[in-house]
């Protein structure tokens, strides 16, 4: 699932704070890069399924997430 298929409305003020250098691609569905909500040790994260470089993917207990806002927003996170 990619996070641009979310219903969920991602506010002004959150686009404004969030410097993206793909101008917010997901939230068109037309993010280079799949991802899926996971739940890890009762922990909710959003899993990066591609290998996209990307400033906001970091390695969490062997898996690579995602940690940004607006994604994190689309996701219910």
């Amino acid at each position: 699932m990619n996070a641009g298929s979310s219903t969920t409305v991602v506010d002004q003020q959150l686009l404004q704070s969030v410097e993206c250098h793909r101008a917010f691609a997901c939230l068109n569905d037309e993010a280079d890069c799949e991802t899926q909500r996971f739940t890890n040790r009762d922990v909710d994260v959003i899993k990066c399924l591609a290998t996209t470089p990307c400033a906001r993917r970091q390695s969490y207990d062997g898996m690579q997430i995602c940690t940004c806002p607006v994604r994190r927003r689309c996701y219910g996170l």
